[in-house]
């Protein structure tokens, strides 16, 4: 009768160590999620701002060829070079 009582503490026992080490493991995978998901909001925050830039960026380079357009206006041949205009060519 003792040796079963003796046994049944020393198996109480291992498993309260058990389910606190369990326990401890979980408590850090938890922590270790929230880490990862203050680093995946900074990284999409962090995305967000450089897709901001690129679009202000582009924004930028068609103003300025819109610019460009209009004070060139249409292109014209030189009259040095127009004469090519008359070669007819037979393929």
């Amino acid at each position: 009768m003792r040796q079963r009582l003796t046994f049944g503490l020393v198996l109480l026992l291992l498993l309260l160590e058990v389910s606190s080490a369990k326990a401890d493991e979980i408590s850090e995978l938890k922590q270790q999620l929230a880490e990862q998901q203050q680093l995946l909001l900074k990284l999409q925050q962090r995305i967000d701002e450089i897709q901001s830039q690129q679009q202000q960026q582009n924004k930028q380079i068609e103003q300025k060829v819109s610019e460009v357009v209009e004070k060139k206006g249409t292109a014209t041949v030189p009259e040095s070079i127009k004469w090519v205009e008359n070669i007819k060519f037979f393929w």
